[in-house]
């Protein structure tokens, strides 16, 4: 209490009250220390205000955005660490895909513990060469010596899960609904799969690979608008035009199913809202707003709306198209699945067979997995119990 704590929203309040030598807590936003950010070139006046003033403690939240040392949030997570005496990272999701993640924000509690990304990467990401022409070059996306890694990150890490803080808040039941592909869709699938067979023995990342990859996820993603209304079906069950039905949260991916999705939807005459990134700050409230409040049936989203958005009004979700890690999925559902929400919450994964859906399943599972056995620690903790229990 007896802190001066200021909130600055500006780069100008940020300059005027560093700038007489005054001692407190100040509140900004990322976006106002990484706005117009060239790294290499002069840092912005807010960024280097703070650096001049030198925080005792730096506390950061959503730090796994400062993953990528390169983007503007890497840099001043960085450049930031460097000016504090003490520094505090918080993140629900500190690895999303694979140990590589976890170097920044290392090195940007103890630069000196973990002063290099290569020794690092060579001890816990399993580099694989990687060959363009004649020159190679090493691929860190692999994981080794977790258990190791394990530890190294439990010695600055404290993990709080849902369950730890939230006592009362009811469960999470995932549901997969397996539904018929188009044969032309398993048939590129097929197509697709030899190619990246190719590229592992070749070590070779082609092109024609990428552009099939992509395709085939938005061509996944399309197929299944009629297995997402088919869903919806189910779950409304014998609900008759005009009677009220249970709100229902939709996730995906492209903006195209999207929005076939919701003119599906506005033809049975329901009301729909979304949120995708075009949508304005005071738009995502508005429609967050009318569907909390009972005045909209289905609410769709993208990524977009995996932050700042709650939606505990619904305890449907169906993930119309999978993300890319666990992570991800685990932030949309969290929408509904979050303080607030009173009922069990079930969540639906339609799944067309022999697609791409297939190898989402195996990465969210097998991403999910290197988490949990890394971050939280679980062979180690699996493996204490066994010698406790042998003792």
């Amino acid at each position: 209490p007896s802190w001066d704590v200021r909130p600055a929203g500006t780069a100008k309040q940020i300059c005027r009250l560093l700038s007489g030598g005054w001692e407190g807590a100040l509140v900004t936003t990322w976006g106002q220390l990484s706005k117009r950010l060239i790294p290499g070139h002069q840092w912005p006046d807010s960024l280097s205000a703070m650096m001049a003033w030198g925080p005792d403690l730096l506390v950061e939240d959503e730090a796994q955005y400062a993953k990528e040392r390169s983007s503007s949030r890497g840099v001043v997570a960085l450049e930031l660490s460097y000016a504090a005496r003490m520094r505090v990272l918080m993140s629900g999701t500190p690895m999303r895909n694979r140990p590589a993640e976890l170097w920044a924000l290392l090195h940007a509690v103890d630069p000196v513990r973990w002063p290099s990304f290569v020794p690092f990467g060579r001890r816990y990401c399993a580099p694989r060469p990687r060959y363009v022409g004649r020159k190679v070059f090493y691929d860190y996306k692999g994981a080794s010596n977790v258990e190791e890694l394990a530890v190294e990150l439990s010695s600055v890490k404290l993990r709080r899960r849902k369950s730890d803080v939230l006592d009362d808040l009811p469960d999470k039941v995932t549901h997969q609904r397996f539904y018929v592909a188009p044969k032309v869709l398993r048939d590129g699938w097929r197509e697709v799969q030899a190619l990246l067979v190719e590229m592992r023995k070749t070590g070779e990342e082609s092109p024609e690979l990428l552009s099939r990859f992509t395709g085939a996820y938005h061509d996944t993603g399309l197929a299944k608008v009629e297995a997402t209304m088919a869903l919806l079906d189910e779950l409304w069950g014998d609900v008759g035009e005009g009677e009220p039905r249970e709100p229902v949260i939709v996730l995906a991916h492209h903006g195209d199913v999207i929005e076939a999705i919701e003119d599906r939807l506005r033809a049975r005459g329901l009301r729909v809202g979304k949120i995708v990134g075009a949508t304005t700050g005071g738009g995502r409230q508005r429609v967050v707003d009318a569907f909390q409040a009972g005045e909209l049936d289905v609410f769709i989203g993208s990524q977009a709306c995996k932050e700042g958005v709650t939606l505990t009004r619904s305890c449907l979700v169906i993930q119309a198209e999978r993300w890319w890690t666990d992570a991800d999925e685990d932030q949309g559902v969290s929408r509904a699945h979050r303080y607030g929400q009173g009922r069990v919450v079930q969540v639906f994964y339609p799944h067309l067979a022999s697609t791409m859906d297939d190898y989402f399943a195996a990465l969210v599972e097998k991403k999910k997995t290197l988490s949990l056995d890394i971050v939280d620690a679980r062979g180690l903790m699996m493996a204490m119990a066994d010698h406790l229990g042998a003792s």
